[in-house]
């Protein structure tokens, strides 16, 4: 996939049986799987079955995730959960960066959640309310723009550039996130 920095790794959507303890990972915004994988490979291997869905308009193309809307992301992200904990006993929900805003949503509205694994969760963007705006703007326009050089070496795998529309959906659940995070009693 020409989109994709490291288009070599893996980065599909996956679920690894193991034992009735499971956990589901989630990627962040315009990543894939591959950000989650070493995490799963450690986890699967002391027993635990694991879960790592795809989100809607991630590993395709920039274009195709601006199609999405957040409501998609987390439909996909309720669903693996919800086929997680028909197999296991107990489930803890785990999210990087934007996964981790879905999950948080997740375990506000699941509270038979076990626990909460929550990492460089994107709570709120460093995003003036000027560039908020300007991204309002010139989303419907332009759409991406390119990310800087990567700064790192890590096993990431994402789009070259930042879809703008699906950017704006970000924001959203940003929003729509915030007032539920009182509703999580789940350990964190």
């Amino acid at each position: 996939n020409p989109h994709l920095v490291n288009p070599h790794l893996e980065g599909g959507p996956f679920f690894w049986p193991g034992g009735p303890d499971g956990i589901l990972l989630v990627h962040g915004y315009s990543a894939t799987t591959a950000e989650v994988r070493l995490l799963a490979n450690a986890l699967h291997a002391l027993g635990y079955t694991v879960s790592g869905p795809l989100l809607p308009g991630h590993g395709t193309s920039p274009e195709d995730m601006n199609r999405y809307r957040w409501q998609d992301w987390y439909a996909m992200v309720e669903k693996a959960y919800l086929e997680l904990a028909a197999r296991c006993a107990r489930v803890v929900v785990g999210g990087e960066s934007t996964g981790g805003l879905l999950i948080l949503r997740l375990a506000a509205l699941h509270p038979e959640i076990t626990a909460v694994l929550s990492y460089a969760t994107a709570l709120q963007l460093t995003l003036s309310r000027w560039d908020a705006l300007r991204l309002h703007l010139i989303a419907p326009f332009v759409p991406t723009l390119p990310k800087g050089p990567r700064k790192d070496d890590n096993p990431w795998q994402g789009y070259r550039v930042n879809p703008l529309k699906a950017a704006i959906q970000l924001l959203r659940l940003e929003a729509e996130t915030r007032p539920r995070l009182a509703d999580i009693h789940q350990p964190i």
